[in-house]
């Protein structure tokens, strides 16, 4: 209960008015019952003043009559009394004026001074509210606890921020309320794993509970569940060779592998609104861009590692899988093909109509199970356009050396394919088998010469094998490093590499140096020039300095100078006495005569930068 009084004065400045009041707060309601009590009293002893008074008490703009007889000593004395119910503003707030008039009749107390403006309690609106949890994530529930100033407040809740608006409706009495933000809401955040959303508490009254009092509210964050993330669907990997199919395993160093990941948003019980900003795997410590839903890869190493993916969406929320990819070793098959002329019965003969054909092949029969390779021969004469003459050779199941013997004319040569296929591959390898070898033979027509094998085309055409010594090539007596770079040939090149480890022979680096044709001036060989160049001017200043004597007129003139000092140019001559014309003397005068010069001299010097002098030629016809 809100109280207090208020003090004032009469015309009779020995007496004094005071007024006492009181406020009652209805909170339902909103409004106060305010009191109010008039009192007089004399502030002097030994007098009493008596009589019929008569005045008014005003509470909040409205005036209560009040009269009749009182007698006023020095004690208090109650004159009137009045009270009104007085409403509170919508916020529970409320100021009033109290005061009061009044005057005795036929004395000196005919007039009162006594009022003031007073602040009543403010009534609570309203209701007070606390969460259970200042975070929640999307399809979880939280408590708003209610503290209500009444009991028959009522309340509304409402949840913005995250999409449509989701209310809750609070009966009278009840003091908590679950509220649930619904999973789905993620959809309205698709770039974030939060959320900031806003609970308001809204408090009613009256008969219908239709009367909004007051509202109060609290943030919560709401953030994405751990479950609402990108998935990854089944990954599968496609060997574009035969390895897997028939190893149940991948080939190190062979297998060519197109893994497809199918990375997805959430979809479960709704579509999620992010988005999949990236997906990679990791396999050997080697990362692969996943985004586009494959990528190839190369295993190179065998044994059994996890490829490991990672899908991320707009929120930066991820999935990871792992898959076991297994690796071993397998080693293709191989062949390679050797052919010699021979006779019908396989007896050599370079004149022969027919070859012997070795062929070498290897196969993988420990790494793949039940591994076999068959080997097939092709051949047909050079420059033919006909069909491949094919045979078999052999079915092979490990390692081997196969032979084929062939019909061969002796006047063609021809080339020859030999391949290998084995369980997961094939493999080929191909030579020319030059016609029947004869130490020479033309051409028929006389524009063709062969030697060491029958002429089959036009020019000259050398089946004999060139001899060599060790590695060296003789060409005309001369080694192929002396023939086309003899000693004081130049390299130039991009490569840093030496030329030493290209055509072999000892090379010296020219280094820092440009190179200058040779010629009359400069010698092939010869070296000069510098980094760095200097040049020199020079300045020669000449100063000439004399002076006139005689009088009425010059009669003579003696030239004096001061060697070594060009800066005394503008110096003064000192007055001297000379002797002159047959011994007489006469005195100099002060004036003095002078003349100045400057020279310029320069000399040449070289500005060639370093240089090596070589002979050069150029080509014009």
């Amino acid at each position: 209960m809100a109280s207090g009084s208020i003090s004032g004065s009469t015309s009779n400045r020995y007496i004094v008015a005071q007024i006492n009041w009181q406020a009652s707060a209805n909170v339902s309601g909103n409004y106060s019952d305010v009191s109010a009590q008039l009192f007089y009293r004399r502030t002097n002893s030994g007098y009493t003043t008596s009589g019929t008074i008569g005045g008014v008490i005003d509470i909040d703009g409205t005036d209560y009559g009040y009269g009749g007889h009182v007698s006023i000593g020095t004690g208090w004395v109650q004159v009137a009394s009045a009270s009104k119910r007085v409403y509170h503003n919508n916020d529970g707030t409320k100021g009033i004026w109290i005061g009061a008039t009044g005057g005795i009749s036929g004395t000196s107390m005919s007039s009162t001074s006594c009022g003031s403006g007073v602040n009543l309690d403010t009534i609570p609106r309203a209701s007070g509210m606390s969460l259970s949890t200042s975070n929640v994530a999307a399809g979880g529930s939280f408590t708003v606890n209610i503290s209500p100033h009444s009991s028959g407040f009522s309340h509304w809740i409402d949840i913005t921020g995250v999409g449509d608006q989701i209310t809750y409706e609070v009966a009278a009495g009840v003091t908590s309320c679950t509220c649930t933000i619904p999973k789905k809401r993620v959809t309205t955040f698709p770039n974030s794993q939060s959320a900031q959303a806003t609970v308001f508490l809204n408090t009613k009254t009256g008969s219908g509970h239709d009367t909004k009092i007051g509202v109060v509210s609290q943030a919560i964050t709401v953030t994405v569940p751990s479950d609402v993330k990108p998935s990854i669907g089944s990954v599968t990997l496609a060997d574009a060779t035969k390895a897997y199919s028939v190893m149940g395993a991948y080939a190190a160093s062979f297998s060519q592998v197109t893994a497809t990941v199918p990375a997805s948003v959430y979809h479960t019980d709704f579509t999620d609104t992010a988005t999949i900003k990236s997906v990679s795997a990791v396999y050997n410590s080697t990362t692969y861009d996943a985004t586009s839903g494959t990528f190839k890869f190369y295993p190179n190493a065998a044994g059994t590692a996890n490829m490991t993916i990672t899908a991320t969406d707009s929120r930066g929320m991820t999935a990871i899988v792992t898959k076991a990819i297994t690796v071993k070793t397998y080693s293709p098959p191989t062949v390679s093909v050797n052919a010699s002329r021979c006779t019908s019965s396989g007896t050599a003969d370079d004149t022969g109509a027919y070859a012997n054909v070795t062929i070498p092949a290897t196969l993988d029969s420990t790494n793949v199970s039940g591994n076999s390779a068959t080997v097939t021969l092709q051949y047909r004469p050079i420059g033919s356009t006909s069909a491949w003459t094919s045979v078999s050779v052999g079915t092979i199941t490990k390692t081997q050396t196969l032979t084929k013997r062939i019909s061969a004319s002796d006047t063609q040569a021809f080339d020859l394919v030999a391949s290998i296929t084995d369980k997961i591959t094939s493999n080929s390898a191909a030579m020319t088998l030059s016609n029947a070898q004869v130490p020479l033979d033309f051409l028929k027509g006389g524009k063709g010469i062969a030697v060491g094998k029958t002429a089959t085309r036009e020019g000259l055409d050398i089946a004999f094998p060139i001899y060599v010594e060790g590695r060296k090539v003789y060409v005309d007596g001369k080694t192929i490093l002396d023939k086309f770079f003899p000693i004081g040939k130049t390299w130039i090149s991009t490569d840093p590499t030496s030329p030493a480890s290209i055509v072999g022979g000892s090379w010296e680096q020219i280094k820092d140096r440009f190179l200058l044709a040779a010629g009359s001036t400069f010698s092939a060989g010869s070296t000069g020039g510098s980094a760095t160049h200097e040049h020199w001017y020079g300045f020669v200043l000449c100063g000439y300095y004399g002076n006139f004597v005689g009088e009425n007129g010059p009669v003579g003139a003696l030239q004096r100078g001061e060697n070594g000092k060009p800066a005394g140019m503008s110096n003064r001559l000192a007055d001297v006495t000379v002797t002159i014309n047959n011994g007489t003397q006469k005195s100099t005068h002060s004036d003095n005569s002078a003349r100045y010069e400057s020279r310029a001299v320069t000399s040449s010097n070289s500005s060639m930068p370093p240089y090596f002098v070589v002979y050069m030629w150029q080509r014009i016809a």
